[in-house]
């Protein structure tokens, strides 16, 4: 008996592939419907792993934590340990319960969420703010003034994405 291996079978012809990838490429996008509740407004919505109070609970306990070490790292002017604060823990998880915690609630709560979300993007622009204003002043010592104004502007930020958490979470 002789065993053949698709593997090692003769190859096919790329022609078919290739008009098959073409046709991909050419063809009108589908018209797709629009999900229920996304706050984004692009892409599916997130699925969030935890409840809405597990994110509400973590972004309360970690705020003071996140805001004492940033005030801490901007006093000692070590705007290289801000960048690289950013993206570690307790920042990450602030950061991560900060952008589900909308999707969480839009599932109960649609103006709630929304408003949340609303509340998200001002937060993700004081953090990017946060993380461009460190680089600079790590890069160039004139610029280190910046740092604490974003410090600032992020403390702003999170307090009013705190006030929009609704009260029974």
């Amino acid at each position: 008996m002789l065993l053949t291996f698709p593997c090692l079978a003769a190859p096919r012809p790329r022609v078919a592939r290739r008009a098959f990838l073409a046709s991909l490429l050419l063809a009108p996008p589908a018209l797709a419907a629009e999900p229920a509740a996304n706050p984004l407004g692009v892409g599916q919505p997130v699925r969030p792993a935890l409840p809405a109070s597990a994110y509400a609970a973590t972004i309360r306990r970690k705020r003071a934590e996140v805001l004492a070490q940033l005030r801490q790292l901007d006093a000692n002017g070590d705007y290289e340990g801000i960048k690289l604060a950013l993206f570690i823990s307790p920042f990450d998880d602030l950061r991560q319960a900060c952008y589900f915690l909308p999707w969480a609630v839009v599932a109960s709560d649609e103006a709630a969420g929304t408003a949340l979300e609303d509340a998200y993007l001002s937060v993700r622009a004081a953090w990017k703010g946060l993380d461009d204003s460190a680089v600079a002043a790590s890069q160039d010592e004139s610029k280190e003034g910046g740092v604490s104004v974003a410090v600032a502007a992020f403390e702003t930020a999170l307090t009013e994405f705190e006030r929009r958490i609704p009260a029974q979470l």
